[in-house]
């Protein structure tokens, strides 16, 4: 990796850990409960906390998964940075980055799993109220203009000698999610074929990154806004394709009179379907094209390697025995 590629990647998965905490203060909106008149006025403070912590962890949950390829729990065979593990939106030649349902999906776990720990905390305790908690039902979907999260819970809290339940709450963040995958899926979906050309992709309000990691391995990151405000990153790895070298067809062993010419037709193949340049390597042989010409006016027995590389960089050759007599 370069050195300006691992800063930036650095920078990146720092900015990982930052996000969580500055992004949800740049980007949260009001949130409008389904129901807003449920809650009895003393337990309105209750109700603002919660919906805080939808948000909160609606916000982490998208900074966790994004960050991973699209994976709240990146599989066991993804690209490890520095221990983090970082899913393939591209391997070997085939789109792998989860569709936008299944990283809803992840999300959803994500706020499902951590909102009763984020609720019954110190901020309720501190307003006096007690909490029973219950299993939340959380349903998220994006669009092009928020991630919202919806959670109908059973949970209850207490105040003196009266208990409210929680019901249906909702929360959302102004982030255009669903543009946000898409701009990463266009980006893995050029790299398909190859080291993809950040500068080719479609203008939006989205940025685009490669970073290079190895011969065969690189991240793509996309990211709203700049590295030095708040943002969200979607960065998934790619892995090169199963390259094969050419294949070269000759005969092995030549024999051929002294100042005989002998010309013949060099087979060669590209297994990836690219182009395929050659060359000769011999004192009595020269190469027009896939046409190879040989003649000596010694005899002797000589040898004429063929060389052939593929717009892949994928190299081969192969070695024909002349043998010239009298």
């Amino acid at each position: 990796m370069s050195k300006r590629g691992q800063l930036t990647l650095f920078i990146i998965i720092g900015l990982i850990l930052l996000i969580s905490l500055g992004l949800f203060f740049a980007l949260r909106q009001p949130v409008t409960l389904e129901e807003p008149l449920r809650a009895p006025l003393e337990f309105r403070a209750a109700e603002t906390i919660a919906r805080d912590c939808i948000e909160q962890q609606l916000l982490k949950a998208a900074t966790v998964v994004s960050a991973q390829g699209g994976y709240l729990i990146a599989p066991i065979d993804s690209f490890n940075v520095d221990g983090t593990p970082i899913g393939y939106g591209v391997d070997h030649g085939k789109p792998t980055l989860p569709s936008l349902e299944s990283v809803e999906n992840d999300i959803t776990t994500f706020v499902a799993t951590t909102l009763s720990g984020c609720v019954d905390g110190d901020a309720l305790r501190e307003q006096g109220y007690t909490f029973t908690d219950s299993v939340p039902d959380v349903t998220v979907d994006s669009s092009p203009t928020q991630l919202r999260a919806v959670v109908d819970w059973g949970a209850r809290v207490g105040k003196a000698s009266t208990q409210y339940t929680y019901g249906r709450v909702s929360g959302s963040l102004a982030i255009p999610y669903e543009q946000f995958y898409l701009s990463a899926a266009s980006a893995a979906d050029d790299a398909r074929d190859g080291v993809v050309d950040i500068s080719v992709l479609a203008a939006d309000q989205f940025s685009h990154e490669l970073l290079p990691h190895n011969t065969s391995h690189y991240l793509i990151s996309t990211r709203l806004g700049n590295l030095t405000s708040e943002n969200l990153i979607f960065l998934f790895a790619v892995r090169g394709k199963n390259l094969e070298p050419p294949r070269i067809t000759v005969p092995q062993l030549l024999s051929l009179a002294r100042d005989e010419l002998r010309t013949l037709t060099v087979d060669v193949t590209d297994p990836d379907g690219g182009t395929v340049k050659l060359d000769v390597e011999s004192a009595i042989a020269t190469l027009s094209g896939n046409t190879l010409s040989i003649r000596s006016s010694v005899t002797g027995e000589y040898g004429v390697t063929i060389n052939a590389v593929d717009d892949d960089m994928q190299r081969s050759s192969t070695t024909i025995t002349v043998q010239v007599g009298g």
